[in-house]
This record gives C-alpha cells, sequence and structure tokens, in this order.
C-alpha cells in the first residue's frame, strides 16, 4: 500500500516504517529499495534479451572498461622434446557508459486511493516500459541520442541476409544458416532467436507441402523463439521499403548489460496538486556491450 499511504497517509505499521525509510525530497520520494527490487525482477522477467541470457554487469562509476576476446589460440602437434607451439588469445577492451533512461506519467489521487489494483498496475506498467527501453537499447540501440549502442549496429556480428530487397520467412534455411556462421565462429550454444511478432507469426505458420506444421530441424528444437516489439519492422533492405525486419540470435551470455543504476522510483507529490495527479517518474542509467559479437548472428531483410 505504499503508493496509496503517500496520498493518503499510512493505514498501518507496516506502510508507516516503509513511508518512514522513504527519501523524502523537494515534492517527491524515492520508492524504498525493498520495494522497488520487486519492480525490478518484473523488468528482468519481462525483458526479452534477460531471458535469452544476457548478463548484467554492476557499474561501479560511470564507465566501466572490461576486455573482450577477439581471437582464440591456435595450438599445435609436436613431437617429443620439441618447443610447444605459442599462440595467445587476442584482446581488446570495450567501454561500457552509462546512459539513462526516463518515463513519467500521472494518476489520479482519487484512482490511487479507490483502486484495488492500482499498485500491481503502476509496478507492472513501469517494469514493462523499462524492459521495453532496455530491449530496445539492447537490440537496435543507435548510439546515438544519449542511446547505447546496440547489437545491430556492433561491428564483427554474424548477417544472414534474407537477399537484395529482402524476402518472406517460408522455412528453416536462413535460422540454419545462422547457426552455420555461428558455429564456424566457434561461438558457443544458442540461447534464443529474438524477433518481432510478426516474424514469429510466420516462424508459427511454416507448413510442408501438404499443409502440416514443418517443424524445427533438430538443430533448433530447443532454441526458444522470443517473440517482442523491441524489434522494429521498419528495416529497409534494398527495394523493399521500410517493411523489413530481422532476427537475433547466438549466445546471449556475450551480451553485456551494464547496470550503473537499477531502476529507480519517484513519487511526485506536489507539482501535479492543483490537478488532483500523483506523478511517477520511472528511471535507469545502463550501456551495453558485446564479450563476444561473432558469438551473436543477425538474419536481416525479412519482409512479410
Amino acid at each position: 500500500g505504499f503508493l496509496r499511504a503517500m496520498t493518503g497517509g499510512a493505514q498501518s505499521e507496516l506502510e508507516r516504517r516503509v513511508l518512514g525509510e522513504a527519501a523524502i525530497g523537494t515534492g517527491g520520494a524515492i520508492v524504498p529499495t525493498p520495494l522497488a527490487a520487486g519492480i525490478i525482477d518484473l523488468l528482468r522477467a519481462k525483458a526479452v534479451t534477460i531471458q535469452a541470457g544476457a548478463r548484467t554487469v554492476p557499474m561501479t562509476a560511470q564507465t566501466l572498461r572490461i576486455a573482450r576476446q577477439t581471437a582464440d589460440p591456435v595450438g599445435g602437434w609436436r613431437a617429443e622434446n620439441a618447443a610447444i607451439p605459442e599462440s595467445d588469445p587476442t584482446f581488446d577492451q570495450v567501454t561500457l557508459t552509462a546512459k539513462a533512461w526516463a518515463v513519467r506519467f500521472n494518476v489520479s489521487r482519487e484512482l490511487l486511493e479507490d483502486g484495488q489494483n492500482t499498485d500491481t498496475a503502476i509496478r507492472n506498467i513501469l517494469a514493462s516500459a523499462a524492459a521495453i527501453g532496455l530491449d530496445q537499447a539492447v537490440l537496435v540501440g543507435t548510439g546515438a541520442a544519449n542511446q547505447p549502442l546496440g547489437i545491430r549496429g556492433q561491428a564483427g556480428i554474424q548477417s544472414v541476409s534474407m537477399g537484395t530487397n529482402g524476402a518472406q520467412l517460408t522455412n528453416w534455411t536462413q535460422p540454419l544458416n545462422a547457426v552455420q556462421a555461428l558455429e564456424a565462429a566457434n561461438a558457443g550454444m544458442c540461447t534464443a532467436m529474438i524477433m518481432a511478432p510478426r516474424t514469429a507469426r510466420a516462424i508459427y505458420g511454416f507448413a510442408d507441402t501438404t499443409g502440416q506444421p514443418l517443424q524445427p530441424p533438430p538443430r533448433l528444437a530447443s532454441v526458444p523463439v522470443l517473440a517482442s516489439t523491441s524489434v522494429p519492422i521498419n528495416e529497409v533492405q534494398g527495394t523493399s521499403g521500410a517493411v523489413a525486419s530481422s532476427i537475433f540470435t547466438g549466445d546471449f551470455a556475450e551480451v553485456l548489460i551494464g547496470l550503473r543504476t537499477d531502476l529507480q522510483i519517484t513519487v511526485l507529490q506536489e507539482r501535479y496538486a492543483e490537478l488532483g495527479q500523483i506523478g511517477f517518474v520511472a528511471w535507469m542509467r545502463a550501456d551495453v556491450a558485446l564479450a563476444r559479437p561473432a558469438a551473436i548472428a543477425r538474419i536481416l531483410g525479412i519482409i512479410p
């Protein structure tokens, strides 16, 4: 009942204690960490990139440098007493720089006081909005306008094209080609395929010449298909116009989400008082990096 207590006063000893823990500022209060943690858990459950296996990395400062492997060591066969061949893995550095995401919305005092499910609804709204924002950054962030640079713009990822002007996805050929590219790069197992709901619908509708459902080949049978509106359907492929989309697949454990500030929520009590409303602001600071770009593949040019 924290949100209700912020407007109508505490109704229990627990609510009084929670209000006492809130960081009251100028017309607002930060939702206490134990309560915010529930929303963070919802965010993680809703973010498809985290479901796919992307790892979160705590950032203790605005920037964080991490080592990134760019080549594997290569051993060799040797005769008895012969020198052991030397071959070092190749590394470079990638820097995570925290960037800010935020959203604000208002709720009437009457709804907060009278609505039976308002707290749950607001938690879900905040978690869903943050999950979509995070997924968009991880998958297709532009690296401009204070956005992280997502997978689509990263150098070194595997690329499988549907053709010069794009094509419809009608069978498992191109997903298998993506797996082949990943295996040729000695990448890890495919942990998921992330795509737009439109593309997922096409996959669910694969059929053979008799109209029977076309089951995935054994290599892809255990790879989850995750649909997300964070994958755009307005990409341009040749003369196709802005109607193309992509599939992202590979070992998402190689995708790093740097979190400088976990999702935070501020309650604004006074700013919208003349309207009888309470404002809510959610924000987080994060960035994206690939520990091994070759472990991720993008199938591009999928048209309806």
